[in-house]
């Protein structure tokens, strides 16, 4: 909590607990590995001088593969300075290093908490630095790693509401466009 409260992304500092409360209510038997991985998903992006650069590369899933692998790095020597038994440090990373993509049972289960939470707490900052269309192609690109098999995502989507009303409409048209996908 202190590395991520000195963020100077103003979204970061709220993001992990918020993550960490989305994983709760969708897994709530989400074992405490899964919930410290939860919380440190993104940890790299709050150290300015560690952080992965998203300029530097052309694909986005590139650039989110990367920025995984660079968390996972840096919680890896969190858990270790805190004596964190090697398995569980180990399980934590991985979980980790998957949190964009999954690919695991409880890495999906992080990897769906982290994009409610980018709807439910990032978006709008996120609105607030980019242009319609980038956001826009953010929030199609974050609808389509939710499943549809997942009970109540859609309700819970369908809940949020933002105090900007052109971002409101934003959403809701992004909602509808994965829809037609049949992400959601």
């Amino acid at each position: 909590m202190e590395i991520t409260s000195r963020s100077e992304i103003p979204e970061d500092r709220s993001h992990p607990e918020n993550t960490l409360k989305w994983l709760l209510m969708i897994y709530p038997e989400a074992d405490l590995n899964l919930r410290i991985a939860a919380f440190g998903h993104d940890i790299e992006r709050a150290l300015p001088d560690r952080k992965v650069i998203r300029d530097e590369f052309n694909n986005f899933d590139d650039f989110k593969r990367a920025h995984a692998e660079n968390s996972a790095k840096v919680i890896k020597s969190l858990l270790k300075e805190c004596g964190f038994q090697k398995e569980d440090i180990e399980d934590i990373c991985e979980l980790v290093r998957r949190h964009e993509f999954g690919g695991t049972e409880r890495s999906d289960y992080l990897r769906i908490a982290d994009a409610l939470s980018f709807f439910d707490n990032n978006l709008p900052y996120y609105f607030k630095r980019h242009d319609r269309d980038e956001v826009k192609r953010r929030i199609v690109w974050g609808l389509k790693r939710l499943p549809s098999d997942i009970p109540g995502i859609k309700e819970s989507l369908l809940q949020i509401r933002y105090k900007d009303n052109i971002l409101n409409e934003l959403f809701r048209e992004c909602l509808r466009i994965a829809e037609k996908d049949e992400k959601l």
